[in-house]
């Protein structure tokens, strides 16, 4: 697990909410997953499908998520729990890192 500040653990939460578009509210699919990613890096990683990303994230999602049942991330942004916190902190985290890695500071 990587290290997120509080505040990025905050706009990791909201970008996640604001790519989630379409139903089921709250299930990121990999249209969604790519839309947040541009908004997290300010267009810096802004492809057009999914596919396209890099690696390493297209990897990250299809780690984090039940891949082989419906295909999309988990938001759990209803009633905080501390398992809900761990889980989304694991989730942004880990993309943070990967998007580090990837673009230049």
């Amino acid at each position: 697990e990587y290290f997120i500040s509080q505040p990025d653990l905050e706009t990791c939460k909201q970008y996640l909410v604001e790519a989630d578009t379409t139903s089921p509210i709250g299930r990121v699919g990999a249209k969604e997953y790519t839309k947040f990613i541009s908004l997290w890096t300010n267009g810096r990683i802004n492809e057009e499908r999914y596919n396209q990303l890099p690696f390493s994230l297209v990897m990250r999602f299809q780690f984090n998520t039940e891949y082989g049942g419906d295909g999309r991330l988990y938001i759990p942004l209803n009633g905080v729990t501390d398992e809900n916190n761990a889980y989304l902190t694991q989730i942004c985290s880990g993309i943070k890192h990967d998007i580090g890695r990837i673009l230049p500071p």
